[in-house]
């Protein structure tokens, strides 16, 4: 099994959002390792503060079907969007941060994300659920970078967020179909 981190933002109902985007990772891929939720002002455009958190999870999958189902996932939800705002709005983002030790440009990714030291936002989450693993490439843990490559102008406010799998998930045959189609795999419930 290889260990995975994803990130996950939304800032259209936000706390709706993530428990879906949950729901939806722990029916394909079982038990789930969750950060603390963090708020925080988006970064380079306007638009409601974000909530985002960083997921660990385990998966025999390939980089490419674990990629192609976080972004049927993604696609699904974006659907509820205000179109032509002038505001930055996203129902939710689900970026794959790590996929084992893997550092390489493999199936249209790179891995490790660059975006993990760019952004408070995903570093600090992933220092707080693995702070002693070491960041793929990299001679530092998790929890070393977030002391030396915090940025300071990027505030975090931890909020109070439960989440509790779903016994009936989906209730929603049509994303059931949705993500079936899109991913060419099967969607448990």
């Amino acid at each position: 099994m290889t260990q995975v981190y994803l990130s996950l933002g939304t800032n259209l109902q936000p706390q709706h959002h993530l428990r879906c985007a949950l729901d939806a990772l722990h029916a394909r891929f079982g038990e789930l390792a969750l950060s603390p939720v963090y708020q925080c002002a988006p970064v380079g455009v306007s638009g409601a503060d974000f909530l985002n958190l960083v997921v660990g999870l385990h998966t025999q999958e390939a980089i490419f079907s674990l990629y192609s189902y976080t972004k049927a996932v993604e696609a699904y939800y974006r659907r509820t969007e205000p179109k032509h705002t002038k505001t930055y709005t996203r129902a939710l983002d689900i970026d794959l941060l790590t996929y084992g030790e893997t550092c390489a440009y493999q199936d249209g990714r790179q891995l490790p994300c660059k975006t993990i030291l760019q952004y408070d936002f995903i570093l600090r989450p992933l220092a707080d659920l693995a702070p002693h693993e070491y960041l793929p490439g990299q001679d530092a843990t998790y929890a070393q970078l977030w002391q030396t490559d915090a940025h300071p102008e990027q505030k975090l406010q931890q909020i109070d967020f439960h989440w509790q799998p779903a016994h009936l998930w989906p209730q929603d045959p049509q994303l059931i179909a949705y993500l079936a189609e899109l991913t060419k795999a099967p969607v448990y419930t």
